[in-house]
């Protein structure tokens, strides 16, 4: 459908969800990373030749700066990060309450996640209900039911 030259700018979302229950990461290393909110998800973006950082927000997706050393010291201690596919796979993090969780997903689970915020949050603190739905999206990632238009807010 896209003429020759178009071919070469868009690439294929993979379709992956994949749980990193390996992964390693400290409390002072996360820190170091310094993402204000405990959801994150981090994408190596080829027009930027590095990782960007991004958090959901009521706004839409917020990029916040990303220290370098503190992500080229999780690559080595995390391969997996190594393996991400440019723009189109992230390492999705969880960190709300209690959960350390990481996942290695296509970028599109993210936006579904920027998404839901979006639209769901109320107020200053975003309400039970915006929460609720986060705590089912992460629950079904991890069970490997998500898919687009089960979530709402």
């Amino acid at each position: 459908m896209f003429g020759h030259n178009d071919a070469a700018k868009y690439r294929t979302i993979p379709q992956r969800r994949e749980h990193l229950s390996d992964f390693t990461i400290s409390d002072a290393q996360w820190d170091a990373l310094a993402i204000p909110i405990n959801v994150a998800f981090f994408v190596k973006s080829s027009a930027r030749s590095g990782v960007v950082a991004l958090y959901p927000s009521p706004a839409g997706a917020t990029e916040s700066q990303l220290d370098l050393e503190a992500w080229k010291e999780l690559e080595t201690v995390n391969p997996v990060l190594g393996q991400m596919e440019p723009d189109t796979e992230a390492l999705l993090v969880n960190r709300v309450e209690n959960a350390r969780e990481y996942y290695r997903v296509s970028i599109d689970h993210c936006y579904q996640l920027v998404g839901l915020i979006r639209a769901g949050w109320r107020g200053i603190s975003g309400g039970a209900q915006v929460w609720e739905a986060i705590r089912q999206f992460f629950d079904a990632l991890k069970s490997g039911r998500s898919r687009e238009g089960h979530f709402h807010a």
